[in-house]
């Protein structure tokens, strides 16, 4: 991938990657450009507010069951990604909020609610198409 608008439109041929796979979408987005040397936030959009309490435990308290959210984008020169491109819809969220690339994993490890359209025997590809390591996502 040489640019980001290549990332993008190959994290989009991904199926069904915002139906379950969003956040790793996110995650894989950040550490392309944090190889690059570019600094971008991932964001997790909640129409749920019990589970962005929960997540905002674990982010002051290092503590608590890690939650999916509703969508989980990027902040990237501040505008929002998501694999479809600048995403505009946050204001149908009632809540968001940046999580740190740690907890970003934890949820996606160990949060038991997310959509299970997404394959994630998928992520091989996506690590081997994009030189992202996701094997700390790979269970």
């Amino acid at each position: 991938m040489d640019t980001f608008d290549d990332l993008l439109r190959f994290l989009n041929s991904v199926r069904n990657i915002n139906y379950g796979g969003c956040a790793i979408s996110a995650l894989v987005m950040y550490r392309w450009l944090k190889k690059k040397k570019e600094k971008s936030k991932i964001v997790y959009c909640y129409q749920d507010k019990v589970s962005a309490r929960e997540n905002s435990k674990i982010k002051r308290k290092k503590i608590g069951q890690p939650c999916s959210c509703s969508h989980a984008i990027l902040k990237y020169k501040n505008k929002y990604f998501d694999s479809n491109g600048i995403f505009n819809q946050t204001h149908r969220y009632s809540k968001k909020h940046v999580l740190p690339e740690a907890i970003v994993v934890r949820t996606i490890n160990e949060a038991p609610t997310w959509n299970p359209e997404f394959n994630r025997d998928r992520i091989p590809l996506i690590m081997k198409k994009t030189n992202v390591d996701l094997t700390d996502i790979l269970n």
